[in-house]
This record gives C-alpha cells, sequence and structure tokens, in this order.
C-alpha cells in the first residue's frame, strides 16, 4: 500500500505494514545531504503526527550516514544496515511506528 508524505520531488516509493497490534509507515526518498534528510525527516513529521515513533536512516555521498532510533534501541542500526548492505548512497529511509509493545530492533 502506497504512503506518500506531501514533499516536493526525491520521492521513491513508502508502504503500511500492520503486524501483532502495531503499525508502520514507511518512505524512502533520495537524499543528498544531511539537511535535506532533516527537512524531509521533519515533513513527515508534521504529516503523520500522532505516529509514536519516528525512525530514519541515511547515507550520502556528501555528508556520509547518520541514524536516529527514537526510543526504539537499536531500530535505527536496522535501517542503516539495510542502507550500507545494499550499497544504497544518496538515500534517506524513514520509518514511523504506532505502539502496541512489539520493538522493531532487539531488546
Amino acid at each position: 500500500k502506497q504512503s506518500q508524505p506531501s514533499t516536493k520531488g526525491n520521492y521513491l516509493a513508502g508502504m503500511t505494514k500492520e503486524t501483532r497490534g502495531n503499525k508502520f509507515k514507511a518512505w524512502v526518498f533520495e537524499c543528498d545531504s544531511y539537511d535535506d534528510a532533516h527537512r524531509l525527516y521533519s515533513k513527515v513529521k508534521v504529516d503523520e503526527p500522532d505516529a509514536d515513533h519516528y525512525i530514519f536512516a541515511f547515507n550520502t555521498k556528501k555528508d556520509g550516514i547518520g541514524f536516529h532510533h527514537d526510543g526504539e534501541k537499536y531500530a535505527d542500526m536496522l535501517l542503516k544496515n539495510l542502507l550500507t548492505n545494499n550499497n544504497l548512497q544518496d538515500a534517506l529511509v524513514i520509518v514511523a511506528r504506532w505502539v502496541n509493545s512489539v520493538h522493531i530492533g532487539e531488546d
């Protein structure tokens, strides 16, 4: 199921999934800098204000790798590994989560 925030350009893909009472929305964007990543991250937070967590990771030629788990311990590392293991550069992955009780990453 596609789910696109209202950003200009560089949106690549998105999806929504529900599992074990948790709802997740994920987006993939083209992203060429730290500033671009944070602009898009902020836009998703505005477009989805009721999510409990917003996890992201980016990998850019200009600024390297960055990530944030927003209280979901290790979840940011899963997204970082997704980017690096697939040799994705100039990309940003954001996951919004509505909580039940199961963590995305390891406990």
